[in-house]
C-alpha cells in the first residue's frame, strides 16, 4: 500500500513536471552531448570537467548558445530545481583532482527569449561574428559562435555597419514642453539678468502659475536655460591651451612663503623664493631671497640655468620692477639696462606677460601652488618648521627640489637636446661689498 502511495506521488510530480521543463530536459541533453565532445576533444580525465585546452570563457559562450546558466550570473538562484550533478571519479584522484560536485543550471526558455528580444547588440559581438565568417563559417554557425541571432547577424552583415554607427541620434520631442507657454518671458528676464539661476526662475513661475509646475520640474527648466546661454548666452573668455616646445621657453617669478611659518633658530623666517621652471618638462630651481630686487632676480635666473645645466631660447617674467621700466609720458614699457644685459650675456630673448594677465605666466604660477604644497608636506612630515640655520633650510629646499625633479627626468632628457650651451663664465651680477658703520640707529 506505501509502496503505491509512493509511486502515485512519485508519478504525479514527474507529470507536472515533465510537461512545464520538457524543453529544458531537451536543451540539458544537447549541452550535456556538447560537453562530451570537448571533454573527448580535450582529454579531459574525469566526466564532468573539460581539460586545459577548452577556455573559461568557450565554455561560458558554448552554455549561453545553447540556453545554458553561467554560475556567475545574479539570478542563479531562480532555477535551483534544475540543477544537474556530475562528480569527479574518486579513481582520479591520483591525478591531482579533487573530488568534488559540480552544477549546471539551465534557464527556463521562456525568460531566456524575453532577455534575447531586450538584448542590444553591442560592437564586440558583430566584431567577432566577422571573424568567424572571415575564417569560413557559415551564417548560422558564426552567429552561434557570437551569441546572437542568425537574422541579427543577417541584418548587420548586409548593412556592413556596426549597431553604434546604426545608431541615430534623437533629436525629436517626446512630450509636450510644460514651459512653452511661459519660455518667453523666462527668456525676458535671462536677458535683464542673465546671472539668474533657474531654481529662482522656476520659484517665480510657480507664484504666478500655483497649479501649473511639479517641483520635480525645475530640473527641466534648467536644462533649457542651460541650452539657451550656450546659444544666446553672454560671451565667455577663449582659453587655447599652450603648445611647449622642448628648449624653448623658461618663465620665472618670486612668491612668498611666510605662510609657511618657517623659523631660524626659533626666530620667525621672513622671506621668498624666487621660482625657476622650464615650460616642457616642469623641471624646477629655487633660490631663497628676501625682497623682489634685481639682484635677487639675476642670483635666481644665474643659479637655476647653472644648475639646469642650459639657457632655453626665452625667458618670461611678470612686470617686475626689476625688469622693466616705465619710459616717457606714454608709459612705454622697456627692458631694464641691467635685465637686458643678464639676458644678451646668457643668448635669451626677454619676454613678459601683459599687464593682470597672470595665466600668460600660467606654468611658474601653478608651480607656486604645488612647490609650497611640497614644502608644506615635507615639513609635516618632518614634524617641526624649526632650523637651525639658512643653510639648513636651503638644504632642505634642494632635496625637496631633486625629488621632484626625478619624476621628469623622461621629459627634461628631450627637453636638454634643445638647450643652448651655457656661456664659460657666469656673470655675477651681485656683489660682496664691506662697509663701515659708524652710526647704529635704533627705530622702535
Amino acid at each position: 500500500m506505501e509502496e503505491r502511495k509512493r509511486r502515485e506521488r512519485t508519478g504525479g510530480v514527474w507529470g507536472q513536471v515533465s510537461a512545464f521543463r520538457s524543453t529544458e530536459v531537451a536543451g540539458g541533453l544537447a549541452w550535456g552531448q556538447s560537453r562530451r565532445n570537448a571533454e573527448n576533444a580535450s582529454g579531459a580525465c574525469c566526466p564532468g570537467r573539460v581539460g586545459m585546452e577548452v577556455g573559461k570563457g568557450q565554455q561560458a559562450q558554448a552554455r549561453r548558445n545553447l540556453g545554458g546558466r553561467d554560475e556567475s550570473s545574479p539570478d542563479n538562484e531562480q532555477d535551483s530545481g534544475t540543477t544537474a550533478h556530475y562528480r569527479c571519479a574518486t579513481s582520479h584522484k591520483k591525478k591531482g583532482h579533487r573530488a568534488g560536485q559540480m552544477t549546471r543550471r539551465w534557464l527556463s526558455m521562456t525568460l531566456l527569449n524575453s532577455k534575447q528580444r531586450c538584448h542590444m547588440k553591442k560592437d564586440t559581438e558583430i566584431r567577432l561574428y566577422v571573424q568567424e565568417r572571415r575564417k569560413g563559417m557559415t551564417q548560422r554557425v558564426a552567429a552561434a559562435r557570437a551569441g546572437i541571432g542568425e537574422r541579427t547577424a543577417r541584418k548587420y552583415e548586409q548593412a556592413a555597419a556596426l549597431p553604434s554607427q546604426l545608431r541615430h541620434l534623437h533629436e525629436w520631442k517626446t512630450r509636450i514642453d510644460p514651459f512653452e507657454e511661459d519660455w518667453p518671458w523666462v527668456v525676458s528676464q535671462l536677458e535683464r539678468d542673465s546671472a539668474l539661476q533657474g531654481s529662482t526662475l522656476f520659484a517665480l513661475l510657480c507664484e504666478r502659475h500655483p497649479d501649473r509646475y511639479r517641483p520635480a520640474q525645475v530640473r527641466t527648466l534648467q536644462r533649457h536655460i542651460q541650452q539657451w546661454r550656450v546659444l544666446h548666452g553672454p560671451d565667455h573668455e577663449v582659453m587655447f591651451a599652450q603648445q611647449h616646445i622642448p628648449g624653448e621657453r623658461g618663465q620665472s617669478d618670486f612668491t612668498h612663503m611666510e605662510d609657511l611659518g618657517v623659523t631660524l633658530a626659533g626666530v620667525p623666517f621672513l622671506h621668498m623664493l624666487h621660482h625657476f621652471v622650464l615650460t616642457y618638462s616642469n623641471v624646477e630651481a629655487v633660490s631663497v631671497c628676501l625682497s623682489e630686487s634685481f639682484e635677487a632676480l639675476a642670483e635666481g635666473i644665474e643659479k637655476a640655468l647653472w644648475q639646469i645645466g642650459g639657457v632655453p631660447k626665452q625667458h618670461r617674467t611678470d612686470h617686475l620692477t626689476a625688469a622693466v621700466k616705465n619710459g616717457g609720458k606714454q608709459h612705454a614699457k622697456d627692458w631694464s639696462v641691467r635685465y637686458d644685459a643678464l639676458m644678451a650675456h646668457y643668448g635669451m630673448q626677454p619676454t613678459k606677460n601683459n599687464v593682470t594677465i597672470a595665466h600668460e605666466n600660467g606654468d611658474v604660477e601653478q608651480s607656486h601652488h604645488r612647490f609650497k604644497q611640497a614644502v608644506d608636506q615635507a615639513l609635516r612630515v618632518r614634524a617641526s618648521r624649526d632650523f637651525p640655520s639658512r643653510e639648513a633650510y636651503e638644504r632642505f629646499l634642494a632635496d625637496l627640489v631633486r625629488v621632484r625633479n626625478l619624476k621628469r627626468s623622461v621629459a627634461f632628457a628631450q627637453e636638454q637636446e634643445g638647450l643652448q650651451p651655457l656661456p664659460t663664465t657666469p656673470l655675477v651680477p651681485c656683489q660682496a661689498v664691506r662697509v663701515t658703520v659708524r652710526h647704529l640707529e635704533r627705530r622702535n
